[in-house]
């Protein structure tokens, strides 16, 4: 999880050292962020979009997380008592929807990817490798997309 939270703040650290240097050196007082970006050279607007994509990753990653921990709490044999039903969802894909504003679709593609990266547990207590260890440490170091990893 620290890891998770080090690529966010690195991230936004690296937009916001982006976005200062595609700057003019002189910017109008109060312009707003339509305006900054007009007035941004070629090579900054590109460094701007990189830096942003990567800050997408990274909230990805958690997101990943999070939505995966979500659909754990809201197991169907866990019934009225699940946490989704009991926000009064229909689903743990619902309640996330409802949440980011997108498709019960976009939420899936968290759900699966969730689980599908999330460590796991033996009978006997120990801790496990998740089902796809590479994909989590992708996601982890912010190299890929939930949607990449949802492939």
């Amino acid at each position: 999880m620290k890891n998770h939270f080090r690529l966010l703040r690195d991230s936004l650290l690296a937009l916001r050292t982006a976005w200062k240097g595609a700057l003019p050196a002189v910017l109008i007082p109060g312009s707003d962020a339509a305006a900054a970006v007009r007035s941004m050279s070629d090579a900054g607007l590109v460094r701007v979009v990189d830096a942003l994509s990567a800050v997408a990753r990274a909230v990805g990653s958690l997101q990943v997380l999070v939505a995966g921990e979500v659909a754990r709490r809201s197991r169907p044999e866990l019934g009225a008592e699940g946490l989704a039903k009991a926000q009064g969802f229909s689903s743990p894909a619902a309640l996330l929807a409802a949440s980011a504003g997108a498709s019960v679709g976009e939420t899936t593609a968290l759900i699966t990817v969730g689980e599908a990266t999330a460590g796991r547990e033996s009978f006997t207590g120990e801790r496990m490798p998740s089902k796809h260890p590479f994909v989590e440490a992708a996601l982890a170091a912010g190299a890929i997309s939930v949607a990449a990893a949802a492939m």
